[in-house]
């Protein structure tokens, strides 16, 4: 795209279903230290209101076309019904360009995302997933879960939100794919109309990983639970 995004269309006719995925280079390698999870919040939060739209009119735009918008710590992914791809992507592109972060969302996201986190300190099988990860990658950011700890999400707000959009969130990293039953040149046209006012960043240069060095380890986490999980690598 004019903006410099990197724009993947798969016409597929006849389909039902048009899913549009947005991909940001760098995703939760890009946490600030200590704020493990910001990546994850602020894609959890594009929804939650826009400078165009609060979060209950863009829920009230939604829900009528059966479209899903759901963020992860890497971008978006949508899909909706064929016919109304133009209007979702319209949705889309306001999210990522005017998200507004409000206070009360930023708390109300982290009280979930908190007791979710604490559900998990309980949970053997999540326990032991994540110390294999931190076996495998060490204290690579692959080793932590892309949506933080207690201690990490506790230090996050809706300033950090803010930060690592205006740092993250830029056309140069991002990469965009719709499917469906769409005409690629139209698709090109509508998101250099609805992207165009997307500016670049800082190109994101490759950096050798440090990982543990090769050999055997082995990680224990100990739980009163009637079953045992294991996972080997």
């Amino acid at each position: 795209l004019k903006c410099g995004v990197k724009l993947l269309v798969s016409p597929r006719p006849g389909a039902p279903v048009t899913a549009l995925e947005l991909h940001l280079k760098g995703g939760p390698s890009q946490d600030p230290e200590g704020k493990e999870g910001t990546a994850y919040l602020t894609s959890a939060l594009l929804s939650q209101g826009t400078e165009t739209w609060t979060e209950e009119e863009l829920a009230a735009q939604l829900e009528p076309m059966g479209a899903l918008i759901i963020g992860s710590a890497s971008g978006l992914a949508a899909r909706v019904e064929g016919k109304e791809w133009k209007a979702l992507a319209a949705i889309l592109a306001d999210m990522v360009l005017r998200p507004t972060f409000p206070a009360d969302r930023v708390k109300l996201q982290k009280q979930r995302l908190q007791h979710r986190l604490l559900i998990e300190r309980e949970n053997p099988q999540a326990q032991a997933r994540l110390a294999f990860r931190r076996l495998v990658y060490g204290d690579h950011w692959m080793g932590r879960a892309a949506y933080g700890s207690l201690e990490s999400v506790a230090k996050i707000n809706s300033r950090t939100l803010r930060a690592h959009h205006r740092r993250a969130w830029v056309s140069n990293r991002a990469t965009l794919a719709v499917c469906g039953d769409v005409d690629g040149k139209a698709v090109k046209r509508l998101f250099d109309r609805l992207l165009r006012d997307w500016t670049p960043g800082k190109i994101i240069k490759p950096r050798k990983p440090k990982f543990p060095k090769r050999g055997s380890r082995v990680a224990l986490h100990s739980a009163d639970r009637r079953q045992v999980h294991v996972f080997l690598g």
